[in-house]
């Protein structure tokens, strides 16, 4: 975690960033974000960020996080329709969609099945 000890670092050195506004930082793959997705609601999703963010999950991938939320509460997994429309959460998505209908690529709706593209 280098990169967050030199981000700690510069921030040390700034009187003008107090602790408070320190944020923690969850690095993911898409893999990662495409999996709890398909797995869970946007109140869910929301946990899983929320929980990644405490001091125990330090160092966990996000989906780790995700799968223990899960198994703490009792629940299955599986795997189901985005809960969400994905450019209202990645605002990068609806952009791609649009450059690829513009070009005469088809594109999945976020809507559809994982897997079923």
């Amino acid at each position: 975690m280098k990169v967050i000890a030199a981000a700690n670092a510069f921030a040390d050195a700034d009187p003008d960033i107090a602790a408070i506004d320190r944020r923690k930082v969850v690095f993911c793959s898409i893999e990662d974000l495409e999996e709890i997705l398909s797995e869970t609601d946007e109140a869910g999703f929301l946990a899983t960020l929320s929980a990644a963010a405490e001091e125990k999950f330090d160092g966990w991938l996000l989906s780790s996080v995700h799968r223990e939320l899960v198994e703490q509460a009792g629940k299955e997994q599986s795997t189901r329709r985005f809960p969400f429309d994905l450019g209202d959460v990645l605002p990068w998505w609806s952009m791609i969609a649009a450059l690829r209908a513009e070009r005469g690529a088809a594109i999945a709706p976020a809507s559809q099945d994982v897997g079923e593209q």
